[in-house]
């Protein structure tokens, strides 16, 4: 087959053979011509041969769960078909021809007689092997970092959406429910007054007086709480926004909120125990947003950990990363109730909460999640503890930048 030998003499990967040696390769191999989009082998078919692409080019893919992956294209003057051909396995992909095509086809025994023969030609195989698994694995690298920034892309945009819809939701309620709330304070005030209570006995609600009393207390109670719950929603959108940073001692921070909280709820029963990488760690953030994260875990940790006596709550500080910027980890434990397994992945969603009928929200996490996530361009996970309790950590920079993400 001369004119066979003349095409691999050509190919650089027979570059180290002498044309005697490439006269015996292209006696033992054959030639194939396929049309575009044959399948040359399928991924999990048995080795059986060695290809070099003398003209044209194939579509090497992968097949994940059902998906289609295209890994690389071969063209001429490159080989395929190798891997599972040294170990005598099954195929690891599928190849099919993308355009007609040639192919010089040697088979498994005649493959392995000449390449253990010829030491040259035996390293340029595992060159091109090298080459091969470099390409594919940096291939799969890009996908998997494509896939998991795409996955937090649409986690912010989500919360995003959340977050202008709450805002909305709450510029419109403000104004009427800030009227309702002034008039049926009036009335409650007027009917405990004593005019009020001469000229009502008097009349034909005389009877229903007491009534009138605790349905105007009932009416200014409940507005109350939705003037509440709408001051929550706004704190949602403002958590987002912030000033300059400035340079702050990140322990003696948590240390001073942790002390503040235990005042403020009447919690002494809580025990906080500290553990700081450095007694000292500068921290170049916003004290106020630092200050209502870690608020709001110290009380969900209250409310949901140890609600109904005291308990441990754990706060460590370590070195960490976010990308190539430095930052540190402050985690927040407790080894209390814990969480579901189903609500787990729900937690930082507006209005999730396992304890609506103790009057909760279920938004504490919400605002973490908006704060953390904004002015101190981090992010916060949640994590089940394996004896009991729950871990949150939040990784912020130690250097923030003056704009925060939007």
């Amino acid at each position: 087959m001369p004119e066979v030998t003349g095409v691999l003499a050509r190919i650089a990967f027979f570059d180290p053979l002498l044309p005697d040696e490439l006269a015996r390769i292209a006696a033992a191999g054959t030639v194939t011509r396929l049309a575009a989009g044959t399948t040359v082998f399928r991924q999990g078919d048995q080795a059986d041969c060695l290809y070099v692409v003398i003209r044209g080019e194939v579509r090497v893919s992968l097949d994940e769960d059902g998906v289609e992956l295209t890994v690389a294209h071969v063209g001429t003057g490159e080989f395929f078909g190798e891997m599972a051909l040294i170990d005598g396995g099954n195929r690891s992909a599928t190849v099919s021809t993308v355009v007609d095509s040639e192919l010089f086809v040697l088979e498994r025994t005649a493959f392995l007689a000449i390449f253990t023969r010829s030491p040259p030609l035996l390293g340029r195989l595992l060159e091109g092997l090298s080459r091969k698994l470099r390409k594919t694995t940096e291939m799969l690298f890009r996908e998997e970092i494509d896939s998991r920034l795409a996955a937090v892309e649409t986690e912010m945009a989500r919360q995003r959406s959340i977050t202008h819809m709450v805002t909305g939701i709450a510029h419109e309620l403000n104004t009427p429910l800030g009227v309702c709330t002034t008039a049926a304070s009036m009335v409650a005030e007027w009917l405990a007054s004593p005019a009020a209570t001469g000229q009502v006995s008097a009349g034909p609600f005389g009877p229903h007086l007491a009534d009138l009393g605790e349905a105007a207390a009932l009416l200014t109670g409940n507005l109350r709480r939705a003037v509440s719950l709408v001051d929550t929603f706004s704190a949602i959108s403002a958590s987002r926004t912030s000033g300059a940073p400035q340079t702050l001692d990140l322990p003696e921070l948590i240390t001073e909120t942790a002390e503040l909280f235990r005042q403020q709820r009447g919690r002494a029963d809580i025990t906080p125990h500290y553990r700081f990488a450095e007694p000292t760690a500068a921290w170049q953030g916003h004290r106020l947003q630092m200050t209502q994260v870690l608020m709001h875990l110290f009380n969900n940790v209250a409310d949901h950990a140890y609600p109904s006596g005291g308990g441990i709550l754990e706060i460590a500080v370590t070195s960490a990363s976010l990308g190539t910027r430095p930052a540190y980890a402050v985690t927040v434990s407790d080894r209390g109730a814990g969480i579901s397994p189903e609500l787990l992945p729900r937690a930082f969603d507006a209005f999730v909460t396992a304890a609506r009928g103790r009057g909760h929200k279920g938004l504490g996490l919400a605002i973490v999640y908006n704060i953390v996530t904004g002015p101190l361009q981090g992010t916060v996970q949640l994590a089940r503890d394996p004896g009991g309790g729950l871990t949150a950590t939040v990784t912020t920079p130690r250097r923030l930048g003056t704009a925060c993400p939007a």
